[in-house]
Order: structure tokens, then sequence, then C-alpha cells
């Protein structure tokens, strides 16, 4: 079972080297949901991302597509944007036990007003945009980066449990030159695809980035809802070959009957040795608090992956194979080994 898996993956992978490279690749040193104009026109463009994955976890083991992403993207004025992306994957997984297929889920809708490309002489060093509809809030790093190009087969287990992701809402960002980006956003709190805000408060997230160096960028975020507060910060460095990112998260808020009192972070670090061969190494970490009447339960986890990307020119196709040595309290974990190909379109 474990080598037809296996042997699934290299035969995907020969299939999908046929596709299309991806027109540049997507791992910017400052992430943002934020559509550079210059790029689209009044044609639509159309584009993706498919990922499956193998992952064997002690003694089970299990084959999954755990990404289908098809993404439009027009701007049929010079000053407006339209993004709409999709997932079709369903999560299907091959396990013994039955498989819950989620099917379509929408993931970004929304409208653009920003600078027109050709327009700057009237603002200058300033570079404003706005953002209607549903879109990755600007708070994580991590998060923000897409999950077509991120170095590890798994975003950090603190970043996963903590940051706000997709929510309906606005987001307003202004960038000065290429040193500072600021981006606010007020969005429902529900998450993705919620309509409705059942506590009646908006999440409210500021979010500043510095970039003294084209190869350094710092930020520093927060957010606010009602009793929920969240902070953060992150850092990444690409220069030639080398990228080097961490991020750090805490988080303070009521949940379900509880409350809950918990950080986290990671630090990553990554070199192409060849142009296709890139060692990767992530160790993150996890403390969570909860209070129920009085007493306090705590749950830790430090995590250490080891991987190696194979990468084709421009990243239209990636092979990635991590090995995740895990250790957590009070409740022990077995480790666990990703093997993971994405494919850009």
């Amino acid at each position: 079972m474990r080598l037809s898996r296996l042997r699934a993956l290299l035969v995907a992978a020969s299939l999908l080297a046929a596709v299309p490279a991806a027109a540049a690749a997507q791992y910017p040193l400052v992430p943002t949901p934020v559509l550079p104009l210059g790029t689209l026109s009044s044609s639509i463009k159309v584009g993706g991302y498919v990922s499956v994955r193998d992952t064997k976890h002690g003694d089970s083991t299990a084959f999954s597509v755990n990404r289908a992403r098809l993404t439009a993207m027009i701007a049929p004025l010079p000053y407006l944007a339209v993004r709409v992306q999709a997932d079709f994957s369903g999560n299907q997984s091959a396990t013994v036990s039955d498989n819950t297929v989620h099917g379509f889920e929408l993931t970004d809708a929304y409208v653009e007003l920003a600078q027109p490309a050709a327009d700057s002489l009237k603002w200058g060093q300033w570079h404003p945009a706005l953002i209607v509809g549903q879109f990755k809030q600007p708070f994580s790093l991590e998060y923000l980066t897409s999950f077509a190009y991120l170095r590890t087969a798994n975003r950090a287990a603190a970043i996963d449990a903590l940051t706000p992701k997709r929510d309906i809402g606005a987001m307003a960002q202004m960038q000065w030159s290429k040193y500072v980006t600021a981006d606010a956003s007020v969005t429902n709190g529900q998450g993705a695809n919620a309509l409705s805000n059942s506590n009646g408060l908006e999440l409210l997230i500021g979010r500043v980035t510095v970039t003294p160096f084209p190869w350094l960028a710092l930020a520093a975020k927060l957010g606010n809802e009602g009793t929920d507060h969240i902070k953060g910060y992150d850092g990444r460095i690409e220069w030639h070959d080398l990228l080097i990112e961490g991020e750090g998260i805490h988080r303070s808020r009521p949940l379900s009957g509880e409350h809950q009192d918990a950080g986290g972070g990671y630090v990553l670090g990554a070199y192409k040795i060849l142009p296709w061969l890139q060692p990767v190494f992530k160790r993150e970490w996890f403390s969570d608090t909860r209070q129920v009447e009085g007493t306090n339960t705590n749950t830790q986890q430090d995590w250490s992956t080891f991987g190696v990307n194979f990468i084709t020119p421009k990243e239209n196709l990636r092979f990635l194979t991590n090995w995740i040595i895990k250790s957590q309290r009070p409740t022990r974990t077995q480790n666990e080994v990703d093997f993971q190909l994405v494919a850009n379109f």
C-alpha cells in the first residue's frame, strides 16, 4: 500500500511536469492580498495550483488531494481589479476510515480599488489600495504567503491555531515607497463564508511592515475584537539563495465556554544548494493554556521539521519531503513523514 502511494506521487509528478510554468515565483518579501494592477488586464487571467500529499503518522498512512485551487483575476478598469478563488479538492483522503468530502469552497472573492500603474506621478511615493469582500486578513506572515509556495508541507501549529485567516470585510493599504507598508482591516470576525456576525463585534487588525533593505522585512501586528486580543511580530530575509524567516504570535480570548491564553511561533531557514535542490529546517513551538472555573490546563508543542525541496526553475512544480519530529505535553504524539507534490499553473 505504501509503495503504491509513492508510485502514485511519481506518476503525478510526471504528468504535472507538463503544466505550463507559473509567471513568477510567488514568495514575496512582503506578502499581501493586494493585487498588482500592472500584471492584470481587461482579459480574465486564470491560474491556480494542485497539491497532493502522502502522510505517514505512526501506524497510519493517508494519501490526499489537500488543495485544488482555481483563481480568476481581471482588471476591467485601470484602477479596479477583481479576484475570485475556489477550492475543489474536497479534502478527500484515502485512509482505512470513510472519507469526509467537503466539496466546493469559496476562498477569495473581493474587489480592489488601487492607484493605476500608470498614475505614479499623481500620488508620488504613496501607493493606496482598498479591498472589499472576502480576503486573507493582513496579520500572519506565513498565512499571507500562498500555500502553493511554502517551503514546508505544513504551516506552523501556532499559526494554524491562532492567526485570523480569511474573513469578510474591508481592508486598506498604504505603501510609502518601498520602505513602509501599513495595512488595516475590519471584518466580521466569523471566518470565511460567514455572512452573518453572530456576536455583533468586528475584528480590527493593523499591520506595519518596514523594509530598510531590499532583502529584509520586519513587521508588527495587532488585532482586537471585544475581549479577543491578538498581537505578533515577524521577519523575513531573502538574500540570493538564502531564506530566513520567523514569526511570533500571542492570543487571549474566550473560546467555547473557557478562556484561552496561547502563544507560539516558528523560525525557518532554507538554502538552494542547486537551482533545483533546497534543504529546509523549521523549528516551531506552541503553548496553549485553557482556564475553566479557575482551573488551568496547558498543552505544549515543540516540533522540528527537516525537509528537502526539489524545485523546477520557475517553481511550476515542487516536490517536498518533510520529516517532523514532535514533542508534546502532557499527551505524547508520534513523528510524521510527509511527501507533497505541488503544481502551479
